[in-house]
């Protein structure tokens, strides 16, 4: 038997043409699934926080992406409300399953543009190169955004027995 990790995110787009629902599986980059395994094993510390942020590039992540080159291959996008990315604040683990339900982050948008997908990473400042990379997903169909516009993004993290 081999177990897979992975997250299931679910996007709530709330606009004022209504309320669309999007569920997409991501993809843990490299960067991620080593660092995830590393601390597992005792070999590095684990990340305090970790922090959800969106993306405006027509770009799909692969494995090789990182911290460092994803927010410019993706073109990070920024234009929403707050200082820095939104925090995943997960409750305890339950089920072979981690989840941010009860506080999910929420995304309120200053400016126009057209979202991709998302991403979770260990650093908090919007446009951050530094820290981990431990999840990336692309929207099956890009999203355009207003001003006032509410994304409303959970995620769930899991390990899939095969």
């Amino acid at each position: 038997m081999h177990a897979k990790p992975g997250f299931i995110w679910t996007f709530e787009h709330l606009s004022k043409d209504g309320h669309v629902v999007d569920v997409q599986h991501n993809l843990m980059p490299l960067e991620g699934l080593n660092h995830w395994i590393d601390v597992l094993l005792g070999k590095t510390p684990q990340q305090a926080q970790w922090h959800i942020g969106l993306f405006s590039g027509d770009y799909t992540p692969v494995p090789g992406d990182t911290a460092l080159t994803f927010p410019v291959q993706a073109t990070e996008f920024t234009a929403y409300e707050g200082a820095g990315r939104k925090p995943f604040v997960v409750a305890s683990a339950s089920g072979g399953e981690a989840h941010n339900h009860a506080a999910p982050a929420e995304f309120t948008f200053t400016a126009n543009g057209t979202i991709y997908g998302g991403f979770i990473s260990s650093a908090s400042g919007k446009g951050a190169t530094s820290g981990v990379l431990l999840s990336a997903v692309r929207f099956a169909v890009p999203k355009t955004k207003e001003p006032t516009d509410v994304l409303r993004v959970k995620a769930v993290l899991g390990l899939i027995s095969d």
